[in-house]
């Protein structure tokens, strides 16, 4: 029987894989800060074919970045040109990044980018499938410097597929099981793993490619991750300590980011050190921004303790970001990263004031014309509607509709299984707060849904309030200006009809109506 001993002999996982090539540097490496000026931004291009010109009015491509970010995915959207031809804007020069893309019901894949990727689907073929297709197939091309390399990671998601997920729920499975007694998993974890490099290295085998270290880095990413998940609150023995410690991601992708994610999220919920003092919110945080950051300084070298302050400054209110940032800049001595993180505050202060904008409307601009009538009525206090356009437009409408009233948005997918999880509080919250000032706003979005099956669900939940169906294209727009990480995502508008970033994560955290009503002063 293979047993746990693998865990410390990584030299024996890795030996089946093609050596990396030299001078490959890693974004948490200290040398990677000379070449980062010096750098690229990688260029994503493609065309859709075999497309009329009204479709290719009507279809739109939604494309998600992972980035190095405390909010790890950026959601974003294009239009096809009129000759089908499209190009996905990336904000920086990072090695290996990793693009989710969709497009409708017709194609859905992840990219890597390094260089440049040319990207060309033939829509003919993709519409004639009888379902949407993944990641590879016929009628997808994967073109330029990283065509090969896109070629190979998606031919290997699909290798065994049944097989891989069913690994994939076992780890999780077996993780969420064991967080009292993190030891106790490790020798199941690493069968678990053992099972999944040899589904691996069945796959180099039959495809041996120089590429193949690649899949070796995100699975480690992965292991050491998904390790550190289990550890939460507790204290890792030593030796596998010093082993994630030294493990470096070259890819920004998700399970390169989710590593150092949940990497900087262990060191921050080790038994110990000073507890928070009593104060206001933005206090703790600050206290806890600051705390985090002697832990990571005195846990890894410079350039890698940096590279995870990226992640340190969750808060989304302008204020809080803004005193978070000094902490963590101050704190920090790689200039790329300090460029970055003055860059990501400038963005997000300038996304409050043009929400804030919108919000308060033009003067003189046409008198608020709602979203319609509704599609239902229901007799549990719902009203659905439909409605697409341009996110400002949006809520300059929303604000309008409801004056004097503070506004709760729930962004959410039938889908999404923490969705639907804080739905019952919603209700609760609603029922308890009818006299006061507050509207609840729930925009579902179109994303993996139809009219028919959103109404079935509304309709399941008996969940009452203002009930929006919004296309993809809202969506995303909506999703990139309130820095909405996934679903569900949540945003107040108080009464006075300003947005208060940050104040809800998560709908349970408000515990009751005097909670409530204190937040939408």
């Amino acid at each position: 029987m293979r047993t746990s001993c693998l865990l410390f002999a990584t030299c024996i996982w890795v030996s089946a894989q093609s050596q990396m090539p030299a001078n490959t540097l890693a974004p948490e490496d200290a040398s990677f800060n000379a070449l980062y000026p010096n750098l690229s931004i990688p260029s994503v291009t493609g065309r859709l074919l075999n497309l009329s010109a009204d479709e290719l009015k009507t279809l739109t491509i939604t494309y998600t970045l992972v980035t190095p970010f405390a909010a790890f995915q950026d959601r974003r959207i294009v239009s096809p040109q009129p000759d089908g031809s499209f190009k996905l804007v990336l904000d920086y020069p990072l090695p290996y990044q990793q693009i989710w893309l969709e497009l409708g019901d017709y194609f859905y894949a992840g990219l890597c980018v390094n260089t440049n990727l040319y990207l060309e689907l033939d829509m003919k073929k993709l519409k004639a499938a009888k379902e949407q297709v993944y990641f590879n197939g016929d009628g997808v091309r994967y073109l330029g410097a990283d065509g090969p390399l896109n070629t190979y990671m998606n031919d290997y998601v699909l290798y065994k597929q049944p097989e891989q997920n069913q690994l994939t729920g076992k780890i999780m499975a077996l993780i969420n099981s064991s967080f009292a007694a993190p030891d106790s998993m490790l020798p199941r974890f690493n069968l678990l793993f053992d099972s999944v490099k040899m589904i691996e290295d069945s796959y180099i085998a039959l495809h041996p490619s120089p590429l193949s270290w690649i899949l070796q880095n995100e699975r480690m990413s992965d292991y050491y991750g998904r390790l550190c998940i289990g550890y939460w609150g507790k204290i890792m023995p030593a030796s596998l300590w010093e082993k994630v410690k030294q493990h470096k991601s070259y890819l920004v992708s998700n399970s390169g980011a989710l590593f150092y994610r949940y990497l900087t999220t262990y060191v921050s919920h080790l038994p110990g050190g000073p507890r928070p003092p009593m104060g206001t919110q933005a206090t703790a945080l600050m206290q806890t921004i600051d705390k985090n950051i002697q832990r990571i300084d005195s846990a890894f070298p410079p350039a890698k303790a940096d590279f995870l302050k990226l992640r340190l400054n969750i808060s989304l209110d302008a204020d809080e970001q803004k005193t978070g940032m000094e902490h963590v800049l101050g704190s920090m001595h790689t200039p790329w990263c300090v460029a970055v993180e003055k860059e990501q505050y400038q963005l997000a202060v300038a996304k409050v004031v043009e929400i804030n904008k919108a919000l308060v409307g033009q003067p003189g601009g046409p008198p608020p014309t709602g979203f319609g009538d509704p599609l239902i009525q229901t007799s549990f206090g719902a009203s659905l509607y439909k409605t697409s356009g341009k996110a400002m437009d949006f809520l300059a409408t929303l604000k309008q509709s409801f004056p004097g009233k503070a506004i709760i948005i729930d962004r959410w997918a039938i889908w999404c299984g923490p969705c639907l999880g804080e739905m019952p509080h919603s209700k609760e919250l609603q029922e308890a707060s009818k006299d006061l000032p507050v509207v609840f706003v729930y925009l579902c979005t179109m994303n993996g849904t139809t009219e028919a099956k959103w109404k079935s669900k509304v309709a399941e939940l008996k969940q009452p309030g203002v009930h929006i169906l919004i296309d993809e294209t809202l969506d995303a727009e909506l999703s990139h200006y309130f820095s909405f990480a996934g679903y569900p995502g949540y945003a107040l508008i108080d009464k006075a009809g300003n947005y208060k970033p940050g104040a809800i994560t998560w709908l349970s955290e408000i515990k009751n109506r005097d909670a409530l009503a204190t937040m939408i002063k």
